[in-house]
């Protein structure tokens, strides 16, 4: 009856999505709605094709989030490197 969790994905080409947000109410954390959201998530990309997923970043403040890490690779996820491009406006 009520959203506990959700997600926002950018499709970024016909072959890779990049989720930019995805959250749950800390309230319902204990029934694991995250695993549940990203096991979805995944499944009905892998359904319509979409052989990539970029989950994006684990970081705050360009420091490593260690628990974010270890919750992407918890669900199967890879660790990657991206190129970061940037132009600093003085």
């Amino acid at each position: 009856e009520n959203n506990v969790a959700a997600a926002i994905v950018f499709h970024l080409s016909k072959t890779i999505v990049r989720v930019v947000y995805w959250g749950d109410l800390p309230k319902f954390s204990e029934l694991k709605t995250m695993n549940y959201l990203s096991y979805n998530v995944f499944q009905y990309y892998k359904e319509i094709q979409i052989p990539f997923i970029d989950i994006g970043h684990s970081t705050v403040d360009s420091v490593p989030n260690h628990g974010l890490c270890e919750f992407k690779e918890s669900i199967g996820c890879s660790i990657g490197l991206l190129n970061e491009y940037y132009k600093e406006i003085n």
